[in-house]
């Protein structure tokens, strides 16, 4: 692998239309938008290289993402023109940060062992957040949330911490709910994904990257 080329970790939002393109499309995605915003982009070797693009782990079809997070390999010279990726990618995603990290820094993969959450019941629901809670400490991954649910905002989410979302993601939640008869599919609720990053007893949460006030990337 070039010299020339560095590590950069991103953070996107995926909104609107954005959140029903399937986890394993982006990477091409991210790919054809970075080299029309003019970024150079390291291969991956073999019989089919393609941009050495990773992402964190997959959000469900149809899950608003805020802070996705996701790591590519960039030509330094080229680094500036990650200002202009906005303007490429296709309606309903954004690069919110982008920061230059350590090529022997573990992998997102390694990193990645929490998201949080916001969860609402559509119409207001039949519960009130106590109820909701207690139903959802009977669920069998119960021990995957790292925070007990508290209530978030002014519009009666519910946010959550879960924990190694690679392995119990949302999906499971929700199916749970389903079969308790709190709601009769995914119709009936709102799930945001807030961020994704580390979760410990001690920190918290810890984000593993950070928003710059200006500009995409600052190097």
């Amino acid at each position: 692998m070039g010299t020339d080329f560095v590590r950069v970790r991103f953070g996107y939002s995926k909104r609107r239309g954005a959140c029903f393109i399937p986890h394993q499309e982006l990477p091409t995605l991210f790919g054809r938008g970075m080299r029309r915003a003019g970024l150079t982009l390291e291969l991956t070797q073999g019989f089919s290289p393609h941009p050495r693009i990773t992402l964190a782990p997959p959000l469900p079809v149809g899950v608003i993402g805020l802070f996705e997070l996701g790591e590519v390999w960039v030509r330094r010279d080229t680094l500036g023109c990650f200002d202009r990726l906005n303007r490429v990618l296709p309606e309903g995603f954004a690069v919110e940060a982008a920061e230059v990290v350590e090529d022997g820094c573990p992998a997102l993969s390694k990193l990645c062992n929490a998201g949080e959450y916001l969860l609402r019941l559509k119409n207001g629901g039949r519960m009130s957040h106590e109820e909701l809670v207690e139903v959802l400490s009977r669920w069998d991954q119960w021990d995957s949330v790292g925070r007990n649910p508290v209530a978030a905002g002014s519009g009666g989410y519910l946010g959550f911490i879960m924990l190694n979302p690679d392995q119990v993601g949302p999906s499971l939640m929700v199916k749970f709910l389903i079969s308790s008869g709190v709601v009769s599919s995914w119709a009936d609720l709102e799930l945001v994904r807030v961020r994704l990053g580390r979760f410990d007893c001690n920190d918290g949460f810890v984000d593993l990257l950070s928003r710059p006030a200006k500009g995409v990337l600052e190097v």
